[in-house]
C-alpha cells in the first residue's frame, strides 16, 4: 500500500484514549492522498471498535481537516508544544472534562 499508521493506548487523567501516530507514506506515494486515506479509515475503525477519543501530537492545519483540535487540558511530556497536542472525539463530548497527564496504558 506504501502507508502505515500506528495507535497506541493512553491513559488521560485517568481516562482511557488512543495516541495515533506516526503515520508515514512512503516518499514515491507522497502527495497522492494515501496518508488521508489512511487516517480516515483508521479513525472509523477506532471508532467501531468502541474507542471514544484519539489525541496526537501534529500541525493542527493539516489534522483539523480531520476533526482535530487543539486540546488545551492535556499534557504531554516535554519538550512537546502544548500548541501540537491535538484530540477527535469519536462519540460525542467525549472529550469533555478530559484533561492532565498522558500516560501509557497499563
Amino acid at each position: 500500500m506504501g502507508a502505515a499508521i500506528r495507535y497506541w493506548p493512553v491513559r488521560v487523567g485517568g481516562h482511557s484514549a488512543l495516541l495515533l501516530g506516526p503515520v508515514a507514506v512512503h516518499p514515491t506515494r507522497q502527495g497522492e492522498g494515501l496518508g488521508g486515506l489512511v487516517i480516515r479509515e483508521s479513525l472509523g475503525r477506532a471508532a467501531r471498535a468502541g474507542h471514544a477519543r484519539v489525541m496526537l501530537v501534529g500541525d493542527a492545519p493539516y489534522y483539523g481537516r480531520f476533526g482535530f483540535a487543539r486540546l488545551d487540558d492535556v499534557r504531554m511530556p516535554p519538550p512537546t508544544n502544548p500548541d501540537r497536542v491535538l484530540g477527535l472525539a469519536l462519540r460525542p463530548g467525549a472529550w469533555d472534562g478530559i484533561g492532565g497527564e498522558v500516560t501509557r496504558a497499563i
